[in-house]
C-alpha cells in the first residue's frame, strides 16, 4: 500500500509490507467514512435499499451463499461500529426475517438437496439471534445443523459438496460449512459431544490436502495446480476442460500458502 493512496481515508492502523513481512503502523488522517462503510453504502444503494436486490435477484428472496456472505460482512461492519447503526442492522435483519418463518423454516431451502453452500448464510443467524432473541433464528440454525448431521460424506468422512456431486469435496465447501459447524458446536452442543464435533471439523480439513498435492493420480499434470473441486473416490474430473482444469485453480506456493490463479 502507498501512503499517498490512503490520505482520503481514516484508519487507526494500516497494514504495510516490509522486509518480506506484514507490519501494522499507526495512521492519522482527518476522520472520514471508512472503506468498509463506503462498500456497505454502495451495496445498499445498488440493491435499492432491499437486500433481496443483492446478487442480481431483483427482489426475489432466495437462500443462497452469495447474499449470505454480503449480509454477514455488513453485520460485521455493524458490530465494528458498536452496534449503533440501526438502519444497517434493519437492512440485514429484514432479509432474514422475511425468508425464515416463525417455525424456523427457510424459504427456497430444501434440506434433501444436501447442498453445502446452503450452510453459509446461516452464519449471520448467530449475531441476529444474540441481538434480537428471536427463537426462529435458533430454529433455523438447528435445521442447518441437522443437514450437517445427515449430509452425505466421502469415504474419508468429508462432506460432499452437493448431493448432485457424489463423493466430491470442493475447497470452498470448507468455508461454507465449517465456520458455522464450529460456532454452533461451541455455543449449542452439549460439552460432552463438543470434542467429537471439533474432531469432525478437523477431519474435513485433513481430508482435503492429500488431493491437493501435485502428482496426485486424479490431478492434471501441471505442477502445483489442482481443479477447484477436490475429487472423492469416484476420481472423475467434472470441471472445465478435458484435463479437468476449470477457470479457478488453487496454487500452492513454495511456502505452502494457497493463492488463487484465475
Amino acid at each position: 500500500l502507498r501512503k499517498k493512496d490512503l490520505k482520503e481515508y481514516s484508519f487507526e492502523k494500516v497494514m504495510f509490507q516490509e522486509n518480506d513481512g506484514i507490519v501494522w503502523k499507526p495512521w492519522e488522517t482527518t476522520p472520514q467514512v471508512s472503506l468498509a462503510m463506503e462498500m456497505v453504502n454502495s451495496e445498499v444503494a445498488r440493491s435499492g435499499g432491499d437486500a433481496a436486490g443483492l446478487d442480481g435477484l431483483a427482489g426475489r428472496l432466495k437462500w443462497n451463499y452469495t447474499t449470505g456472505l454480503e449480509l454477514k460482512a455488513m453485520l460485521d461492519v455493524w458490530e465494528s461500529r458498536g452496534c449503533s447503526d440501526e438502519a444497517l442492522y434493519a437492512y440485514v435483519e429484514s432479509w432474514y426475517d422475511r425468508i425464515i418463518d416463525e417455525d424456523g423454516n427457510i424459504l427456497t431451502y430444501d434440506i434433501k438437496k444436501y447442498n453445502i453452500d446452503h450452510i453459509c448464510p446461516g452464519r449471520t443467524l448467530f449475531q441476529l439471534y444474540a441481538h434480537s432473541g428471536k427463537a426462529k433464528y435458533k430454529k433455523a440454525m438447528d435445521l442447518l445443523m441437522r443437514q450437517l448431521q445427515e449430509h452425505p460424506r466421502t469415504s474419508e468422512g468429508g462432506f460432499w459438496h452437493k448431493k448432485v456431486y457424489p463423493s466430491q469435496m470442493w475447497l470452498d465447501g470448507l468455508y461454507m460449512a465449517q465456520p458455522f459447524y464450529a460456532r454452533y458446536t461451541a455455543e449449542f452442543v452439549e460439552k460432552e459431544r463438543q470434542e467429537e464435533c471439533f474432531r469432525d471439523i478437523i477431519n474435513n480439513f485433513e481430508g482435503c490436502p492429500p488431493h491437493l498435492r501435485p502428482g496426485h493420480p486424479t490431478l492434471p499434470p501441471r505442477l502445483g495446480r489442482v481443479p477447484r473441486d477436490v475429487l472423492g473416490r469416484q476420481g472423475k474430473r467434472t470441471v472445465g476442460t478435458r484435463l479437468g482444469q476449470g477457470p479457478r485453480l488453487v496454487l500452492y506456493g513454495t511456502r505452502g500458502r494457497p493463492g488463487v490463479d484465475s
